[in-house]
Parts: structure tokens; C-alpha cells; sequence
């Protein structure tokens, strides 16, 4: 094989320098046990029942594990070139010479790739994208390595059963090629919508820190006017507190004047009694000087009677007569006087009366005064504790309000953080659905049966994945390019002569539904978001979903009912 051919068979299998990087991804799975794999693989090789007639002996076996160990090394480690393809053609005869069939060679590479291929996934399981990416370069060596080894089988008969063994090989990788396509295309959509969900959540975290940011706020200020309303109402209870010893103190004070009140009541009373007795004493000078006044006109009489010699006790008697009447006078003076006194003492005593009475109710005025001074201090008092629990409160609030916005906020940096990491996500697996397109393309180029049956799942599943990140912001209808039911390769194919030997098939029938009802409910989703009418296109999305799970299941039965079939003309397909 010249070095142009050999170019021509890397192309082929677009197996490119980057491959290899791709594949010591997998190192500890891929080159550290090749050797390993090798002892394995002429191990099955020699007790299949092929070989029973010519068994293979250890040396034999030990010799070609040996030589497989070494080509797979070069094979894994990039080294291609000259030697690499006379060393596989090399293998190739040598397992023409000891009965190893082409097809024995490919059952027992297929085995071999399959457990890798299975081992990869598991250790990858986290990364969808990385696994699809390294079981793709690993099926496109494998490939190239079966082709330059089969080639070995140089007449006609073994050409024949080269291609045929290719073909076989394309067979088991369209099937698994297909299934990791569905897997992908159903991750992408799980991905759609968790982004779908993740920014909704995002927006409603926003929306919340901002609404909490406002609450924090309208707490603050609340908090604030409660310790200015407890810092007054501090004020008032000093007031009511000075207000209700003030009125303590002038009840005190009017207790005073009711005693001053009542001592003076009592010092007038003295004054009326000894009015009394001054009038009487008056009484007693008034009967004196009537009885005087009586003696000198007695008096007068008998010095009239004397004659000359009465004359001066006339004199007398009439001077008497006049004391006595200046008496008489000046008693009734008095008598007028302490008449007018005892009347003023009376006014006196009934007014000392009347304001020992209003000093009386003005104390108990002033006592009930106090005592609602002091039931308002201190309920005033009670309601400055309880504005003081509220601002107590309304701080434990603040500070909880401040760790619920802060948690908001972390999750708003989180479900951005998810975001960008589920765009990446997406990012990588469009990238994996390039290569499974790629890897398609290569294995349709060989004669498969039913690959247009088989290859649908995965066109199917593609469409689902388009339109539910069309939903999700991620896509535009530009790029989904499945339309109506018939127009699409599987639709084409079932309505075409080249469906005619598998339409007596249970599934063949069945399917008809669920595929029309794919097309219609993906489209009706396209054109109900094109008019921002979500509901209605999430609807029609969820119509699609049920249709889809439908679609994939009825194409799984129909290409493994259509198996032991033949179809009348590939290139239909």
C-alpha cells in the first residue's frame, strides 16, 4: 500500500492527529491495557468452535498475542505509517493461515470494542460530551485497523468476505452509534429544560432579593421610628411621673390649706364665742348703767326733796345720770358693733366652710388625678417595653431578613453559574452530535440493511432536542430543518416502493400515527413560539414529547422486526 492510499484510508475514516489526543483521554483504559485485551482476544479466539477441528496451540497463540500486543500499541499510540499497515497485513495472513475467518475476527473484535466502548461510558459517565467524543475516534481506528487488517485476504473470495465483515461491523456500530445518539439528543433536551427551569428560577431569585431588599428597608425604617416612639414615650413617662408628683405635691399643699382651712375655722369660732361673751359682758354693763341711770334719777328725786342742801348731790346725781346715758350710749354702740361682728364671723366661718368643702373635693379631684397619672405612666411604661420588644424584634428580623437575601443572592450566583455551565453543556454535546453525524455519514456508505429504518431514531430524536431548545432560548427555527411528515427521509421511504417488503409488519402500520403526530405537534410548537404564544407552544411541545417516546419506541420494533428481511433496492432507501 502506498503512502497516498494510506492518506486516502485516514480520511476515510477521519482519523486525524487530534484523534489520538482524544483517545489518551482514556489512557488508563485504552493503551494501559491493550496488552491485557489482546491476551483476551485470542483467548476467546481459540475456544470458539470454528477452531475445534484445528485448535490453535499456546505457541501459536502466545506468537500472535505477541504481534497484536505490539500493532495495537503503535495503533493506539498514533503511529501509522508503512510498518503499521505491513504489520496488519502481516496478522491478516497469519490468521488466514491458522483458520481464523474474517468473520471469527470481527465477532471477536466487536466483543472487544464493545466491553471498551462500555468502560468508557462508565468511567465517563459525568461527561457525556468527552465520552461520546472518545468512543467516536476509537470506532474510527478500529475501523481503519479492521480494513488494513482484512485486507490481508487478497483473492476474491476473501475480498468478498472483507467487505462483508465491514459491512457487519458497520452494522453493530450504526445500531450503537444510534442509541448514543437518542441518549445525547434526550440529554440535550433534559439539558433545555433545566436551563428553561434554571432561569426561571434565576429570575424569580432576582425578583425575590430585590422584593427583600425593599422589606430590609421598610424593617430598618420601622425598627428606626420604634426606638424614636420608645425614646418619646420614655419622655412622656418622665412627664407623667413629674406631672403625678406635682399633683402629689399640691394635694399635699391643699392638705395643708384644708388644715390651715380648718385651724382658722376653729380660731373664728373662738372669735364668735368670745363675741358672745363680750355681748354678754355689754348685757351686763347695759343692766349696770340702767340700773346707774335708775339710782341718779332716784338720786335727783330726793335731792330735789333736800332742797338747797341736795344741790350738790344733784349735781352729782346728774353727772352720774349723764355717765350713765354715754354708758347706755356706748353699750349699744358695741352691742351694734359685735352685732355686725358676729354677722361678718358667720360669713367668714360659711365661707372657711365652703373652702374647707371645695379644698375637700379638690383633693379628691387631685387624688384621682394622681391615680390616673399613675395608671397612665405605667401603662405608658408597659407600651415602652413592648415598642422596645418590637425594635428587639424587628433587629432579630433585620439580621434574618439580611441572611434570606444573602442566601437569594447565592443562589442567584449559583443559578448563573448553572446556566453557563448547562450552555456549555449544550455547547460540547452539539459538538459530540457532529461527530455522531460524521460517524453516520461513514457507516452508511456500507451496505447495512434498513438503515433508513434504523438511522430514523436518531433524526427523530434530533428533531425533539431542536424544538425543545427552540423553547428553551437556545435555537432558532432556522436551524430545524425536519417539516412535514413526508418530507422528511423516513417519510419518504414509507410512502416509496422500497417500504413494500416490510409493510406487512405489526409496527409498520403502527407507527404511521405517532410519526404524523410528531411532525404536526413540533410544528404547531415552532409556529405558536414564533408568535410568542408560549402556552399554547408548550403545549403542542408536550404533545410532542408523548408522540416522540412513541415514534422511537415503534421504530426499535420495527427495525428489529425487520431484521430477516431483504429489501428490494437499497439505493430506495
Amino acid at each position: 500500500m502506498v503512502v497516498s492510499q494510506l492518506e486516502n484510508r485516514l480520511d476515510l475514516y477521519n482519523v486525524l492527529p487530534g484523534t489520538f489526543g482524544t483517545l489518551r483521554k482514556a489512557s488508563g483504559l485504552i493503551h494501559d491495557q491493550s496488552a491485557k485485551r489482546a491476551e483476551g482476544f485470542y483467548k476467546t479466539i481459540s475456544q470458539s468452535d470454528d477452531l475445534k477441528a484445528t485448535p490453535l496451540s499456546e505457541a501459536t497463540i502466545a506468537s500472535l498475542t505477541k504481534s497484536l500486543q505490539n500493532h495495537w500499541k503503535n495503533l493506539f499510540d498514533g503511529k501509522i505509517d508503512e510498518a503499521f499497515v505491513i504489520q496488519a497485513s502481516q496478522i491478516g495472513q497469519a490468521h488466514e493461515t491458522h483458520g481464523i475467518t474474517p468473520k471469527l475476527y470481527i465477532a471477536t473484535y466487536n466483543a472487544i470494542t464493545d466491553a471498551l466502548i462500555e468502560a468508557i461510558i462508565t468511567r465517563h459517565r459525568w461527561n457525556a460530551g468527552q465520552a461520546a467524543s472518545i468512543v467516536t475516534s476509537l470506532t474510527s481506528v478500529m475501523l481503519l485497523d479492521i480494513e488494513l487488517t482484512l485486507t490481508a485476504y487478497c483473492d476474491a473470495s476473501a475480498v468478498k468476505r472483507h467487505n462483508a465483515s465491514e459491512n457487519a461491523f458497520a452494522d453493530q456500530q450504526l445500531d450503537r452509534t444510534m442509541d448514543l445518539s437518542v441518549a445525547i439528543n434526550q440529554s440535550a433536551v433534559s439539558n433545555a429544560r433545566m436551563m428553561n427551569v434554571i432561569e426561571d428560577v434565576d429570575r424569580k431569585a432576582q425578583s425575590i432579593s430585590a422584593a427583600i431588599d425593599q422589606m430590609v428597608s421598610g424593617i430598618s425604617h420601622i425598627a428606626e421610628n420604634g426606638r424614636a416612639a420608645a425614646d418619646n414615650a420614655t419622655d412622656a413617662i418622665t412627664a407623667t411621673r413629674n406631672g403625678q408628683q406635682t399633683v402629689k405635691d399640691a394635694v399635699g399643699s391643699m392638705d395643708d390649706i384644708a388644715h390651715a382651712v380648718s385651724d382658722a375655722s376653729g380660731r373664728v369660732d373662738a372669735l364668735a364665742e368670745a363675741s358672745e361673751k363680750i355681748g354678754e359682758i355689754v348685757a351686763s354693763i347695759e343692766a349696770i348703767a340702767a340700773e346707774t341711770n335708775l339710782l341718779a334719777l332716784n338720786a335727783t328725786i330726793e335731792a330735789a326733796r333736800a332742797g338747797e342742801a341736795g344741790k350738790g348731790f344733784a349735781v352729782v346725781a346728774g353727772e352720774v345720770k349723764a355717765l350713765s346715758q354715754q354708758t347706755a350710749r356706748a353699750t349699744e354702740e358695741i352691742r351694734s358693733r359685735i352685732v355686725n361682728l358676729q354677722g361678718e364671723t358667720q360669713g367668714i366661718v360659711d365661707a372657711m366652710a365652703r373652702g374647707n368643702d371645695a379644698v375637700s373635693r379638690g383633693q379628691n379631684v387631685m387624688n384621682d388625678v394622681a391615680r390616673e397619672m399613675g395608671d397612665i405612666g405605667t401603662k405608658m411604661e408597659d407600651t415602652t417595653r413592648r415598642i422596645a420588644d418590637i425594635s428587639t424584634i424587628l433587629d432579630e428580623q433585620n439580621k434574618a431578613t439580611d441572611a434570606v437575601r444573602d442566601g437569594i443572592t447565592g443562589i442567584a450566583g449559583q443559578t448563573g453559574g448553572q446556566v453557563a455551565a448547562i450552555r456549555s453543556a449544550i455547547g460540547v454535546i452539539g459538538q459530540v452530535e457532529g461527530l455522531i453525524e460524521t460517524q453516520v455519514s461513514e457507516l452508511v456508505q456500507y451496505e447495512i440493511p434498513n438503515r433508513t429504518i434504523r438511522s430514523a431514531r436518531a433524526e427523530h430524536a434530533v428533531f425533539f432536542k431542536s424544538v425543545a431548545e427552540l423553547l428553551a432560548g437556545l435555537g432558532s427555527s432556522a436551524d430545524i430543518h425536519m417539516g412535514d411528515a413526508k418530507a422528511c427521509r423516513f417519510g419518504k421511504w414509507y410512502d416509496s416502493p422500497a417500504s413494500k417488503p416490510f409493510r406487512h409488519l405489526p409496527s409498520f402500520d403502527a407507527i404511521r400515527a405517532p410519526h404524523l403526530a410528531q411532525h404536526e405537534a413540533g410544528q404547531a410548537a415552532i409556529t405558536a413560539f414564533k408568535n410568542r404564544d408560549i402556552v399554547a407552544a408548550e403545549q403542542a411541545f408536550a404533545s410532542m414529547e408523548t408522540a416522540t417516546h412513541e415514534v422511537l419506541q415503534k421504530l426499535d420494533q420495527l427495525a428489529n422486526e425487520a431484521r430477516n428481511i431483504t429489501p428490494l433496492a437499497e439505493a430506495a432507501e
